[in-house]
């Protein structure tokens, strides 16, 4: 197994407003700063000082540090794992030819600082503005395995098609793929492109064989669908992932960033609470660019269905804004959808969760 160490944080930044805002939104996120430099002496001394920490660094300056200069910056980058700059536009001299913008806000500076340990992901590029996409993303993921996170992805696709939107669903659930398999579409993984299953419905999976290209794919489909819906899987590692350079975390570190909306979908049992708790945790430190919604899947319908929602919603009090959805226990509708290969839409149109998520799909469009 490979062992994910995330990089420790060193700042030499001359404002001191801008340098605490860094190193405080880091800290809060769960990065270590582990020093933070007055002035170039001060810097080098540390590194000196504290050869093998400093070589799993992140150094962020900025050229109007205090005796700062480009000699300096060079032997600074033999001794920590990366450098990078931020200042104003008059910094981007050919002496500093690689300073970024200061970030404008803590999703920002969260995204360009995840980015810059990720590799060889997209790096944010120099003074680059975010630029409007066509698509609404939306990605789903649980809080744990067999939880419904590729039931609820597959069909809100759906029914987002038969809203008469272009929808692309993306089977990123690299441990356990199963949409191929719900829809019978055989040898899913092997297309370059999107394969149409029905009309405005599109389907893709991205996995080891082709995930160099995911972040190229994901930016191509979001000029060409009205919705894009990713199926995660199990993102209880939430946190984890997000500092993870391997391939397996690209597309939730990449949802964290660029989606829309994010749903997080949690079991009524006992160890499904358990895990959703502690997912919530972290979720409530972490800083993400879209919308969170929670869904309590598989609820039982009795009187014990009280209990499970009240429990539910104690969890995500943390989270007044939110969108929460109960989804029932349907496995009569359920049950139909997976023998016949098909949607629910397809299979048990009347069914309870059918009905709900056919709501879900038309709070996305409202």
């Amino acid at each position: 197994m490979v062992k994910n160490n995330p990089p420790v944080i060193i700042t030499a930044i001359a404002d001191t407003d801008a340098e605490s805002f860094i190193a405080g939104t880091l800290y809060s996120q769960g990065w270590n700063v582990i020093f933070r430099a007055l002035d170039a002496q001060s810097l080098t001394d540390y590194l000196d000082n504290n050869v093998e920490l400093s070589r799993t660094a992140l150094l962020l300056y900025s050229p109007d540090l205090p005796d700062f200069s480009r000699r300096k910056l060079d032997g600074y980058a033999l001794l920590v794992r990366k450098v990078v700059g931020f200042g104003d536009k008059d910094d981007l001299t050919s002496e500093y030819s690689e300073i970024y913008a200061f970030p404008k806000d803590a999703n920002e500076l969260i995204s360009m600082v995840r980015g810059f340990i990720r590799t060889p992901l997209i790096r944010p590029t120099i003074f680059e503005t975010k630029k409007k996409r066509q698509a609404l993303v939306l990605a789903v993921g649980s809080a744990g395995t067999c939880t419904g996170a590729s039931t609820v992805a597959l069909n809100i696709a759906s029914e987002l098609a038969l809203l008469d939107k272009k929808t692309l669903l993306i089977d990123a659930h690299f441990s356990a793929p199963s949409i191929s398999t719900f829809l019978d579409e055989r040898k899913l993984q092997d297309d370059d492109d999107w394969r149409e299953v029905s009309p405005n419905f599109f389907v893709a999976e991205f996995n080891r064989i082709n995930s160099s290209q995911h972040i190229s794919r994901l930016t191509q489909a979001e000029n060409n669908f009205d919705h894009i819906v990713i199926d995660l899987g199990d993102v209880g590692n939430f946190s984890s992932h997000l500092t993870d350079q391997r391939w397996q975390s690209s597309i939730i570190t990449w949802s964290a960033e660029s989606a829309d909306t994010i749903w997080v979908l949690s079991r009524s049992d006992l160890l499904g609470n358990e895990r959703f708790n502690q997912l919530c945790k972290v979720l409530s430190r972490t800083a993400i660019t879209g919308e969170l919604g929670f869904i309590l899947n598989l609820a039982t319908p009795s009187r014990k269905s009280s209990n499970e929602e009240k429990e539910f919603r104690m969890i995500t009090a943390p989270f007044p804004t939110c969108a929460l959805y109960i989804l029932p226990r349907d496995v009569r509708g359920v049950s139909s959808s997976v023998r016949e290969r098909t949607t629910l839409s397809e299979a048990a149109e009347r069914s309870p969760m059918r009905k709900i998520i056919e709501e879900m799909a038309r709070d996305l469009t409202a």
